[in-house]
């Protein structure tokens, strides 16, 4: 590597072809800023080759069109590589200007969305190659290292080139802390999501079991209505069929008044004082069996539809006790389910932040994932929060401003 001051030293002949060179780099940048980061053609010319037009003047720097229109279109600075010039296409720039002029509408670069920023891309969906403070500040010091290696100083000038290391190791540290703030950002955001998502599954499933509660009164309350109706439609039947009951009396009783009566019509009255107290006896153990099969007649449909009430209430009970177990296991099914979705979306998002920092460059002109911000994986919980919660754009809905 030849030293730079034998390079600056030329002759002040040099001076037309450097500004020259400039211009034509300067139109080629708009011409590719037209065409959307279009790739100025890079030509390796080494500056012992480049003759006159290879010559800087005293005091230019050679990042001058490296780091400077280079950056602009999309390429990274070059790094450690003195004495390689870089030149625009032999191209004419007012040839491409005019034949791109020329181009049909169809055959421009689609306008970029403006997406949501990260650490692998910037507003405008492409490679974000640095911060602009620190890169302004990079070129300050590769102008000052110049000028000292120019004036022999060449102690400042070291002192400047690792001022330059250490403003790369900021323009990093800062980039860096910006994307492990906008991660922490975005797991917060999704937390946030994962608590909304929650109370709304919760409020659901509340709503899910007080409906089964409520059906489970409903219909003890129809139940219990039908019972009545039975129990009245029965007093009912009980009461017609008791009132059809009459007391009969037995054989043997009326055997013991016939005897009666025949002993009294032949004056045997002794005989038949003795006969009718024994039919008195009888006859009030028969009208005792009588009042006890009556009331048995009265009380017995009743017990026996209590027992099939109760046994009836028994299974709706049993019915409604299994409707709610079946909700609650659905609930926390459904929990489950909710708990490993989010544990599926905190590992997307975690993977998506850690290759976050290893993802190539897109500098091209066709777009590759235009639809970055609203699928990204790496803004999973931002796009998950504003999915629950909405945006600042989002406008009540006019029929429930009257609720607020």
């Amino acid at each position: 590597m030849r030293p730079a001051r034998a390079l600056l030293g030329r002759s002040e002949l040099a001076r037309p072809a450097v500004a020259e060179l400039q211009a034509a780099v300067a139109l080629a940048w708009g011409d590719s800023a037209r065409w959307g980061h279009e790739r100025v053609c890079r030509t390796k010319v080494p500056r012992h080759k480049a003759g006159a037009a290879g010559a800087l003047p005293v005091g230019a720097s050679p990042f001058d069109v490296t780091s400077a229109d280079v950056y602009k279109t999309g390429w990274p600075s070059p790094q450690g590589h003195e004495d390689i010039l870089y030149q625009p296409s032999p191209r004419s720039s007012a040839e491409r200007i005019r034949r791109s002029s020329r181009g049909p509408a169809w055959m421009k670069a689609p306008k970029l969305v403006a997406e949501k920023p990260s650490f692998s891309r910037g507003p405008d969906g492409r490679t974000p190659f640095g911060v602009p403070a620190y890169r302004e500040k990079m070129e300050e010091l590769r102008r000052e290292t110049l000028q000292f290696t120019t004036r022999q100083e060449y102690m400042t000038a070291e002192t400047s080139c690792k001022e330059i290391d250490v403003v790369k190791q900021q323009e990093k540290a800062y980039k860096l802390a910006a994307e492990a703030s906008r991660q922490r950002d975005e797991r917060t955001k999704l937390e946030k999501a994962f608590k909304i998502e929650k109370s709304h599954l919760a409020s659901e499933w509340v709503k899910k079991l007080e409906d089964v509660e409520e059906e489970c009164k409903r219909r003890q309350a129809i139940l219990e209505e039908k019972h009545q109706i039975q129990h009245a439609d029965l007093e009912k039947e009980v009461a017609v069929r008791i009132a059809k009951m009459r007391f009969k009396k037995s054989i043997h009783l009326l055997q013991l008044e016939d005897t009666e009566k025949r002993l009294a019509n032949q004056r045997d009255f002794r005989q038949a004082t003795e006969v009718m107290s024994r039919a008195d006896r009888q006859r009030k153990l028969e009208e005792a069996d009588f009042a006890r099969r009556r009331e048995l007649a009265e009380r017995k449909p009743f017990q026996e539809l209590a027992v099939r009430h109760e046994e009836e209430m028994r299974n709706l009970l049993q019915k409604c006790h299994g409707m709610r177990i079946t909700v609650r296991r659905e609930r926390d099914a459904a929990f489950e389910v909710f708990k490993q979705k989010y544990r599926n979306l905190e590992a997307d998002l975690t993977h998506a932040h850690a290759v976050e920092y290893t993802l190539p460059a897109e500098i091209g002109e066709v777009q590759t994932h235009k639809s970055r911000s609203t699928t990204a994986s790496t803004f999973r919980g931002t796009l998950k929060y504003e999915a629950l919660a909405g945006t600042k754009f989002d406008v009540a809905d006019v029929s429930r401003l009257a609720e607020c």
